[in-house]
């Protein structure tokens, strides 16, 4: 009787005889995976049909098996007289062959060769180290296809014990040679490079150029050696090969090539090859770059810039860049770069900008100003950024100009610029700006930039203008003075600060608070004390942070009186800012906090106790040993051995 698998497996068996393909694609994919003899010899009849779909899922299903059985059954069909059959017996193959090694192994002499090569293909892709005699035994077929097969495949594999084999392919048919010198390449052993480099005197252009990039491949001060040797017997195109491979191998530090033949021909190399090779890569194109730097050439910055406009997107790449701004102001040629903010390509104006400023060059203060004018924003911010660097009156006076111009990331930059700058007599237009500022960030700049020259220069004129603007009509200038006053400890200005703690603007408030922190301001506390009650909780919970710092009767008042805010973040802050004071007056608030409400507020309360070390929290503990959150209990515990530690008594 059958089983109810067998019924299915039949059925299904049964549908692959249906002249609708779905129907056949169907009943392969329910028999795919089915450990079953009788199902094998369908599926190699479903690669032969004409629907595409059902022969893909053939292919899947005979994959799936991976053993000797499949391997046995597919092995017939490389002898098809269709290609396409043909082709799929190998793709199978290649993909499950290794569970049939020595079955593949029967079919390396046979005598049809196309059957051959794709036997030494399948061997090759298989990747596995058993296959190894079996190549070498086809590398003496007399088919050169079949040699060179053979070759790729041992090279895939890279074990460096057939690599006599392959040197002895050096003198093989040049197809064959071929072959051999990848997989040379491939095993990356430095025994080979010497007859590598015998084979770039080849006169087959394939050949040298496949042994310079196999030379390459292995790499290794000998590579270089043996390539630098050979420049001079090379034809261009393999010359340029050359190159780039020495160019790899080294880095871009071409010392080595620059000591044997010379600036002159070290850099005419490199033109040649820059005209020549594929340079996209990013790798490829800091080499490059690296290269020219070394040479002391006047077209060298020339060549740099080519590499780096040849394309846009080159600006998102910051390596690219910063190693292209390394090289330029390293060759120093300022008249190049001048003349290349005319170019239209970006990537070659903002290198040309950048490094025109860490040079600090004075002759380019008038083309940047010139190219400022019609260029995008970002342009044009890095154009004062430049001149920041630059420095000098012209510079200042330029920046200063900007600081009303129409686009507030502008203005930002120009007041950053001004900052770096340090100069006086930038002073008194950007305090007079912060009466016009809309945007709070220019506004941030400019006093970022007056603090800087205040702190090089002392100027009076800066703290001066600073205090008269507490009481400018935006909030976001009083606060940014305010922060500012506290950066320079201007404590004078601590009285007229006090007052400003009832500023209709919760962050001017707050500023008010840092600033006198900072001042260590007489009178502070009671600043803080008026501040506990401020109806914007980020203001409290700065009150919370810094009354822990003052070890006064006062402060622990305060943080008494937060003990009872209805933000828990700041009654957290409170409870921590007592146990820092060591205030003992406030156990008795601490006691009840730990009973109920919130269950961090408890936790934290009952931390507190403990470093308190509060004799009458005992019973209270004790009763919070069997509170049903575990990590109360635990805290309760911890408090409690603390607190019996202090009093030296074993629990």
């Amino acid at each position: 009787m059958m089983t109810t698998t067998d019924k299915d497996i039949l059925e299904q068996l049964e549908r692959l005889r249906n002249p609708d393909s779905s129907v056949k694609r169907d009943a392969i994919e329910f028999l795919t995976g089915i450990r079953d003899e009788r199902v094998i010899y369908p599926l190699i009849k479903a690669l032969q049909d004409d629907d595409q779909g059902v022969q893909q899922a053939a292919i899947d299903a005979l994959i799936a098996y991976k053993d000797e059985v499949t391997v046995y059954n597919v092995l017939p069909l490389l002898f098809n007289d269709r290609v396409a059959v043909r082709n799929m017996a190998q793709e199978i193959l290649e993909k499950i062959g290794e569970t049939g090694i020595d079955l593949l192994g029967e079919h390396i002499k046979v005598k049809d060769e196309d059957v051959k090569k794709m036997i030494s293909d399948i061997l090759g892709k298989l990747n596995r180290p058993e296959v190894i005699p079996l190549l070498l035994e086809m590398l003496k077929d007399p088919n050169l296809n079949v040699r060179s097969s053979a070759a790729e495949g041992l090279g895939r594999i890279g074990d460096s014990t057939v690599m006599e084999s392959l040197i002895n392919l050096l003198n093989d048919d040049e197809w064959v040679a071929f072959f051999a010198v990848v997989a040379l390449g491939r095993i990356g052993n430095k025994r080979s490079i010497r007859p590598l480099t015998g084979l770039i005197k080849s006169g087959n252009i394939e050949l040298q150029i496949a042994s310079i990039e196999a030379i390459g491949q292995i790499g290794g001060d000998k590579a270089i050696e043996s390539l630098l040797d050979s420049l001079d017997s090379l034809r261009p195109e393999s010359l340029n090969a050359a190159i780039g491979s020495i160019l790899r191998l080294t880095h871009g530090n071409i010392e080595k090539l620059i000591e044997r033949y010379g600036n002159d021909r070290a850099f005419d190399y490199l033109a040649e090859a820059v005209n020549d090779i594929d340079i996209d890569e990013s790798e490829v194109k800091r080499d490059f770059i690296l290269a020219f730097s070394l040479i002391t050439n006047p077209k060298s910055s020339v060549y740099i810039l080519k590499l780096i406009s040849d394309t846009d997107t080159d600006t998102d790449n910051a390596a690219i860049v910063q190693v292209t701004m390394d090289a330029l102001t390293k060759l120093k040629d300022e008249e190049l770069l001048i003349k290349s903010l005319q170019e239209e390509n970006s990537a070659r104006v903002l290198v040309s900008i950048r490094v025109l400023g860490m040079l600090k060059s004075g002759m380019a203060i008038q083309a940047l100003k010139a190219l400022f004018i019609d260029s995008d924003r970002d342009i044009q911010i890095e154009i004062l950024h430049a001149l920041s660097r630059i420095g000098g009156k012209d510079s200042t006076e330029f920046l200063v100009d900007m600081l009303s111009y129409g686009e507030g990331h502008v203005r930002s930059a120009a007041a950053r610029g001004l900052g770096e700058l340090t100069d006086t007599s930038s002073v008194e237009s950007m305090l007079n700006r912060l009466e016009e500022e809309e945007y709070s960030d220019v506004v941030g700049e400019i006093v970022n930039a007056l603090v800087k020259i205040e702190e090089r220069h002392k100027d009076p004129s800066i703290i001066k203008g600073l205090t008269s603007n507490l009481s400018n009509s935006k909030s976001y200038v009083r606060e940014a003075v305010l922060k500012a006053i506290g950066i320079l400890g201007h404590l004078n200005s601590a009285e007229l600060i006090k007052h400003m703690v009832s500023d209709e603007n919760w962050r001017v408030r707050r500023a008010c608070i840092e600033t006198l922190s900072q001042l260590n301001a007489p009178g502070l506390l009671d600043v803080l004390i008026t501040a506990g009650s401020d109806e914007k909780d980020e203001v409290r919970m700065l009150v919370a942070q810094l009354t822990g710092r003052y070890s006064k009767e006062k402060s622990i008042d305060i943080l008494i009186n937060l003990l009872t805010d209805r933000n828990d973040r700041i009654i957290y802050k409170a409870i921590e800012g007592l146990a820092r004071l060591n205030a003992i007056k406030a156990i008795p608030y601490l006691i009840k906090l730990s009973q109920k409400g919130d269950l961090l507020i408890q936790k934290m309360s009952i931390w507190a106790l403990g470093e308190l070390s509060a004799r009458e929290a005992e019973d209270t503990l004790k009763l919070a040993f069997n509170h049903k959150d575990e990590e109360i209990r635990d805290a309760a515990i911890d408090a409690y051995r603390k607190i019996r530690a202090v009093s030296n008594v074993i629990i």
